[in-house]
């Protein structure tokens, strides 16, 4: 608290941080461009000066992280800040590590550094749906360096048991269109999926209490405790959300033929046909008019190569048989490929 002068004149710095931490970007990216062409004394001396820019943005975010704590908002009042802070950490994911440097730890701290920083910044903000996607992936990517957990904890304990069923349709209002948008890698798909939408979605049915926001035409607060898992989803599920789900999840990956489209990566494949199982278990009613996209949809996995995609699809087709009359061919055609199967991890099913 006492330092107040000292972060007031470091907000003052906020372009030159911004300059900072942009230079260690442009290093690292010219740094492994050399890699490829040089060898030797030459490239040695570029990794020794590219480490020393690490520990200047490693000082740089740890900075940035302490006063934040104190001006919570300063990432969010400065877009050229968060971006030189995230490019900052793209560009720490591309150094090499090299434990015989002294400089080794530099990274790890680096990238702590920066997650930590965007939990301070998305709690400040009441968790914007973009910036809380990007912390997820941010946490997501990083886990393998700096322990993440924190993040995934705060994401359960604070948001997934904790927002109405209104605060959820807003999020995946958000989050769908990023299914069919480019600049939106996989992996950061699978990742929110996998530690936001599915949980969110999941905890509709099985949380004992949940909040709903008034909404025109929807039940009020006090009647939660008493709606049914079907009427859950059919709030959840209210146009739009429904209609992004089947545009963005299901007829994405599929043609008129007999193969799927290659819409996205294994990840985000396995992600979405168990979020359809979540959906067809507790909100059949909801989604019965486009069930047969859904069970198109599961039928075309079950062909994946990728063992837990086919997995997965046995599941949803099993849920769509439990939910809705299926004609015997079906049945059987999915019971036999069970019985035919040779992988261990199919037994179970």
């Amino acid at each position: 608290p006492e330092c107040g002068p000292l972060r007031e004149a470091l907000v003052a710095q906020t372009p030159r941080l911004v300059s900072l931490l942009k230079d260690f970007g442009s290093a690292v990216g010219h740094t492994m461009d050399m890699a490829i062409d040089q060898e030797g004394a030459t490239e040695t001396a570029s990794a020794d000066a590219l480490h020393k820019r690490v520990y200047v943005a490693m000082s740089v975010v740890a900075a940035i992280r302490g006063c934040l704590e104190f001006i919570p908002l300063w990432l969010s009042e400065h877009d050229s800040l968060m971006q030189a802070v995230l490019e900052a950490w793209a560009a720490a994911l591309r150094v090499e590590a090299t434990p015989d440097r002294s400089s080794h730890l530099a990274r790890p701290m680096l990238v702590e550094h920066v997650v930590c920083s965007l939990l301070q910044a998305t709690r400040a903000m009441a968790n914007p749906p973009a910036l809380l996607f990007k912390l997820l992936e941010v946490a997501g990517r990083s886990s393998e360096i700096v322990d993440t957990s924190f993040v995934f904890r705060y994401v359960w304990d604070d948001l997934v048991v904790q927002w109405s069923i209104a605060k959820r349709r807003e999020i995946l209002g958000a989050f769908l269109p990023r299914l069919a948008d480019n600049s939106v890698s996989d992996e950061s798909n699978a990742i929110v999926l996998q530690h936001l939408i599915n949980p969110m979605v999941a905890t509709v049915f099985t949380l004992p209490n949940i909040a709903l926001a008034s909404s025109p035409g929807g039940a009020a607060a006090s009647d939660v405790a008493t709606l049914s898992p079907e009427q859950r989803g059919a709030e959840l599920l209210r146009a739009p959300i429904l209609s992004l789900i089947h545009q963005r999840g299901w007829q994405a990956h599929m043609t008129s033929g007999s193969q799927p489209m290659v819409a996205s990566k294994a990840s985000v494949r396995l992600e979405l046909v168990q979020l359809s199982s979540i959906l067809i278990r507790h909100a059949s009613t909801a989604v019965a008019d486009l069930r047969k996209d859904v069970i198109k949809f599961g039928w075309l996995f079950i062909r994946n190569d990728d063992i837990m995609i086919k997995n997965a699809s046995y599941v949803l087709v099993a849920q769509f048989i439990a939910a809705f009359d299926t004609p015997p061919k079906i049945i059987l055609q999915a019971y036999s490929s069970l019985l035919k199967a040779h992988q261990v991890e199919s037994r179970f099913l």
